[in-house]
């Protein structure tokens, strides 16, 4: 079982081998995909029962352990991984991201299968963000993953909190009133794989909350109209230094502004736009 704290242990080990030379292509990609597709039977074999709060509790938590390994890969991939070589990620994500259609009279489990990904999309930016890589990010963001009604999409018409599972259903599995309990659950599953890269739980918490304020800036510009993924930054961003400092620079530097300069705004006005739109949101519903 990959699962193992060996075999895992094993699998990073290469994994780290082989994105460090050329002559190691074949072997990278080889390992990556033996890994997702072992990931990808393990997270779908489940036969879905009466959705009661205990048993999408339950699901979710076996989702966690069973993404162990590919988690802890994806880190170490878009931390170190070449441009070359991010195709081979981007393949694995869309893998995870096309759970198998097991359609019933309930429509949560249409969603929760998505919740793999969702994390893998997490892992992913979290880490562009650590090391300034938003050419990456934007990248990230401009994936596209199978529809089975509109055969792709753009990643985050899915991949966002209530498309994955409402707010008022995560409160009432976990018993949490969080103002954004998808975010929080997310923030405390995947602190354990930035541990040895983010060690500072205040680094974390930068990064972590600055890549939601990106994915709902770009949201909001990919759908206009659409209600945007609102996470921790909802409740922090008239308060939290890196924020401030992050909304700082965008108005000192304007086109040369990290998010301009990677693509994922033409201009500095379009960031400007999306983010007086996320800022009278804040305004209006997170006091």
């Amino acid at each position: 079982m990959i699962d193992n704290p060996l075999t895992k242990r094993i699998a990073v080990t290469r994994f780290r081998k082989y994105i460090t030379k050329e002559e190691y292509q074949l072997p990278l990609f080889d390992l990556l995909s033996s890994i997702t597709e072992d990931t990808y039977k393990r997270l779908f074999t489940y036969d879905f029962p009466r959705p009661t709060n205990d048993a999408v509790k339950t699901v979710i938590e076996l989702y966690c352990q069973q993404l162990n390994t590919l988690a802890s890969l994806f880190v170490e991939g878009f931390l170190w991984i070449n441009s070359s070589q991010i195709d081979f990620l981007e393949k694995s994500m869309r893998r995870i991201a096309s759970p198998p259609d097991k359609s019933n009279s309930y429509v949560i489990w249409g969603t929760v299968p998505y919740f793999p990904a969702f994390m893998l999309f997490y892992i992913a930016g979290i880490t562009c963000v650590s090391k300034n890589d938003f050419t990456t990010l934007a990248r990230l963001l401009k994936i596209d993953i199978p529809d089975k009604y509109q055969g792709e999409v753009n990643i985050l018409a899915k991949l966002i909190h209530y498309n994955v599972l409402e707010d008022d259903q995560l409160k009432s599995i976990y018993g949490k009133n969080h103002h954004v309990p998808m975010s929080e659950l997310l923030y405390k599953e995947l602190r354990q794989y930035f541990m040895i890269y983010i060690p500072i739980d205040s680094e974390y918490d930068n990064y972590f909350n600055y890549f939601e304020l990106v994915v709902a800036l770009y949201h909001k510009k990919t759908f206009p109209g659409q209600y945007p993924p609102m996470g921790r930054f909802s409740y922090k961003l008239r308060q939290d230094y890196y924020l401030k400092k992050k909304i700082a620079m965008s108005e000192q530097q304007l086109d040369n502004f990290e998010l301009v300069k990677a693509g994922l705004f033409d201009n500095y006005d379009a960031v400007r736009d999306s983010l007086k739109e996320i800022q009278q949101l804040i305004t209006k519903y997170y006091r």
